[in-house]
């Protein structure tokens, strides 16, 4: 949050070399994954998100990603059965780019399994990043971003 909430844009000022260690921002991600995080970001965004929040958002987002992976390879290992089990929306369980990525990244050896359901109309979509997929038919057909940046009813949410 701290990051985010700061407005800091990475390629005007580099952050602090120890706050980037503590959130897992000290490696950058691989261009391809960091360019599809910066355009999920946008389109979760109903494509209104200014392209000055992008990186610090993106920033914010790998470090709860780093958060995540940290407080799963934390937890001492059973003698039988996995270390931890993590559940998380599908942009933080991508093995390119999420969790998965920092836990690979820390432990190359530990074996990991990622998994998402992903909404989807096309039976032939070609299988994002993860380790398994279950398509689902899609929950909610209606159109999130209609009404964004819509101004709100008074007293609305």
């Amino acid at each position: 949050k701290k990051i985010a909430f700061a407005g800091h844009d990475p390629a005007s000022a580099p952050l602090d070399a120890q706050l980037l260690a503590r959130f897992g921002l000290d490696a950058p991600l691989p261009p391809a994954a960091q360019a599809s995080l910066d355009a999920d970001l946008v389109q979760a965004h109903c494509g209104m998100l200014p392209a000055s929040a992008v990186g610090p958002m993106a920033l914010a987002q790998r470090a709860r990603d780093f958060t995540l992976a940290k407080h799963a390879r934390s937890v001492a290992k059973p003698a039988r059965g996995p270390r931890s089990v993590v559940i998380a929306g599908a942009g933080h369980a991508r093995t390119d780019r999420g969790a998965p990525w920092h836990v690979h990244r820390a432990e190359p050896a530990l074996r990991q399994l990622s998994f998402a359901f992903v909404e989807t109309t096309d039976s032939t979509e070609k299988a994002p990043p993860y380790d398994a997929v279950w398509f689902t038919p899609v929950a909610n057909e209606d159109d999130h971003c209609k009404d964004f940046g819509a101004p709100k009813e008074p007293g609305g949410a």
